[in-house]
């Protein structure tokens, strides 16, 4: 829980922010693809009230040639933002204010945590499966180097354990109008905060990647920590750097039109 002065307006900012995805594009006090909420506090520290208007009209129509500074400072990964077209102008307003006076502290990971996920979508049979539901199915250890690693020291490797996507997805069995519609779908696995990553129907199923692509909840014999649990995804037999997802909240099936 953030603690605030006035804890309606952090929440109510929290809330939108997550249910926005702002948390995709900016953490709390580090450069993610845009700049942190931390550094955009301190550019408008001088005039908090004249700046608010333009913050949420950045927010919500996006930053235009106005956000190539922080990209230019290496304060993000991405030149600009672009339009927030589920973001009312009120709302907008709201999250503004709560990045200017709450959004810095935003720090407390337990806000993330999931302890089950979701198979929606188009399947036969829609699943809420628990971490208890999860160890049901056929259980696999496998050994992954920590995501991002890098430096001149080579990552120790570390020990998951969890169930392979393609047989949740199995037990939830793919929906589609023929046989040969199932290879246009497209499996969306989302995190509580928004991250998402995206796999094709033979990625799972008719490639060697679908034998690395684990939800796993265990990490060298131990349920894993705020800051990534308790359920996330690696694709671990993608080349370089591969497809992660920390408090994984959801796995959707849609079906890609022709």
């Amino acid at each position: 829980m953030i603690v605030a002065p006035v804890p309606a307006l952090a929440a109510d900012g929290f809330e939108l922010a997550q249910a926005n995805g702002c948390f995709v594009c900016h953490q709390a006090t580090t450069k993610r693809i845009g700049p942190s909420f931390s550094d955009i506090a301190k550019k408008y520290a001088v005039n908090k009230n004249a700046v608010t208007p333009q913050l949420a009209t950045y927010i919500v129509k996006g930053t235009g040639p106005d956000g190539l500074g922080w990209q230019a400072e290496d304060k993000a990964m991405l030149p600009y933002m672009p339009a927030n077209t589920t973001v009312t102008p009120k709302n907008g307003l709201t999250l503004a204010k709560w990045v200017l006076a709450e959004a810095d502290k935003a720090t407390d990971k337990t806000k993330f945590v999931t302890n089950g996920i979701s198979v929606i979508g188009k399947v036969k049979q829609p699943l809420e499966l628990s971490i208890d539901d999860l160890q049901t199915l056929p259980v696999m250890q496998m050994k992954m180097t920590p995501h991002g690693a890098s430096g001149k020291d080579k990552p120790v490797p570390v020990v998951v354990r969890g169930v392979l996507l393609r047989d949740i997805l199995e037990k939830a069995t793919v929906q589609t109008a023929s046989p040969y519609d199932v290879k246009k779908s497209a499996i969306l696995v989302t995190a509580s905060d928004g991250y998402r990553v995206v796999f094709s129907w033979p990625e799972v199923f008719q490639s060697p990647i679908g034998e690395g692509a684990i939800l796993f909840f265990e990490k060298d014999g131990k349920p894993l920590a705020d800051d990534e649990g308790r359920i996330a995804l690696g694709s671990l037999r993608d080349n370089g750097n591969y497809r992660y997802v920390k408090w994984a909240k959801s796995i959707e099936v849609r079906t890609i039109a022709d």
